[in-house]
């Protein structure tokens, strides 16, 4: 399952679910805040169906043509929306990844690459070889992400573009997920992509970069007959005036740039921290270039740490349901300072429980 099961437990601190934990947000940014209100006050009307200024908007953003772009409402959407016009009857993931892939797939064939756990899950230029040398003719789409989820490593775009190649040249559907690349540190201001080939649908995310999951900010990047053809599976309306109206903002501060590299240098430093407590206490904590950790509580170390730190109301995301890990794999969120402090000391305190 997802992470964020705030309604069914009792949560102080949710380290389950991947957001930009930097507080000058809360602070600076009061633009958002005003976008919001804007939105409300639009909502007597409805939002505008062919979303042109929200696809201006992030076309600047990300330095691409407004046909080249739409927005959804979420990543999750858009997934759905591909995979509906694409039909796929097979498809090939690289595990583990995010479980809203399978979701969006249904019952489609899934053919699997399982990155090694004794590699660290690292995806270098033999993972890259081993996956296009599986790719062929009867796969129609195949799910890449950067950074990798549930891992947080970032990956060599050209890797990535590799294997692109070889599935454009079979006529394969490649969906590239960079909902996390914005946080991550191999950001720059491209977005994660220089070129848009024919068969690629990249997604975006403002839920994860701005902290408003409730809002559901997600967009797609194709070329123009592509997202052409994806308009017709999505709802029509499906931005809310208010997302139509943060997503504006989002996209604006994202050109400016300055609360992204910011955001990257604060999530940088604190998951630094975080992996060396982490370590320290004697988790395995994998490579991680973005805003949350994959890490393992060896041999049980710490029991069932999910349920333990649950009745301490805090919150993280058990792997167990992620093809190629177990129960003794956790991913953990890279909050804020105060927070990240708070976790490792209750992880300290189970220590001297035992």
């Amino acid at each position: 399952m997802h992470g964020g099961d705030i309604y069914n437990n009792s949560v102080d601190m949710d380290f389950s679910v991947n957001l930009n934990p930097y507080p000058k947000f809360i602070k600076d940014e009061a633009a958002l805040k005003t976008a919001i209100d804007e939105g409300i006050r639009a909502a007597v009307n409805y939002p505008d169906i062919a979303q042109g200024g929200v696809r201006n908007a992030i076309a600047e953003a990300e330095r691409l043509p407004a046909s080249c772009v739409y927005a959804g409402s979420g990543a999750s959407e858009l997934l759905m929306a591909v995979t509906s016009l694409i039909k796929p009857k097979k498809a090939l993931l690289i595990e583990p990844c995010y479980s809203g892939y399978k979701h969006a797939l249904g019952d489609c064939e899934i053919k699997r690459y399982v990155l090694k756990e004794e590699n660290g899950f690292e995806w270098d230029e033999k993972v890259t070889d081993e996956v296009t040398g599986m790719l062929s003719a009867d796969i129609d789409i195949v799910f890449l992400q950067n950074p990798v989820n549930p891992t947080g490593n970032c990956v060599d775009r050209a890797l990535i573009y590799k294997i692109i190649k070889k599935a454009e040249s079979l006529n394969i559907t490649v969906v590239y997920d960079l909902s996390f690349y914005m946080l991550s540190d191999d950001s720059d201001a491209k977005g994660g992509i220089s070129e848009i080939p024919d068969n690629v649908f990249a997604i975006g995310s403002y839920t994860k970069s701005f902290a408003l999951p409730g809002l559901r900010m997600g967009y797609v990047m194709a070329a123009r007959k592509n997202i052409d053809a994806i308009i017709p599976y999505l709802p029509e309306w499906n931005l809310s005036s208010v997302a139509t109206s943060v997503m504006k903002e989002c996209a604006s501060i994202c050109k400016r740039g300055m609360y992204l590299s910011e955001s990257r240098e604060y999530i940088r430093n604190e998951r630094e921290f975080l992996s060396g407590e982490l370590t320290k206490l004697g988790f395995k904590v994998y490579k991680s270039n973005t805003v949350f950790l994959l890490v393992k509580d060896i041999n049980g170390r710490y029991g069932n740490l999910y349920e333990r730190l649950l009745d301490k109301r805090i919150l993280i995301r058990k792997c167990d349901d992620f093809c190629g890990l177990d129960n003794e794999h956790y991913r953990i969120a890279v909050r804020t300072h105060e927070e990240n402090q708070t976790l490792i000391d209750e992880i300290r305190q189970m220590t001297y429980e035992y």
